[in-house]
């Protein structure tokens, strides 16, 4: 880190503006970030993920009966193990 020379106080003031709107940006970033994570982990986007590739070999009826009950089972799982540990 290099030192820095300040010949006025509203160079440091725009410096630590400066800062704390980057400190701001991370933070946003991070939250996006936790957010798009708890995306990816639901049932739905796992059973999509999961059933997606095989579509083509099934027909558009039967990938749609067969992710409802994989979902549903999914949901059931994870309350079922959620209601366990309380």
């Amino acid at each position: 880190m290099t030192k820095i020379k300040y010949s006025s106080f509203a160079e440091i003031d725009r410096d630590l503006e400066i800062i704390r709107l980057q400190k701001e940006i991370d933070y946003y970033k991070l939250v996006l970030s936790v957010q798009k994570t708890h995306e990816i982990l639901t049932p739905e986007y796992v059973v999509k993920g999961f059933l997606e590739p095989y579509s083509k070999f099934f027909s558009t009826s039967f990938f749609t009966i067969g992710e409802k009950i994989v979902r549903s089972v999914l949901s059931w799982a994870f309350k079922r193990k959620k209601s366990d540990c309380f």
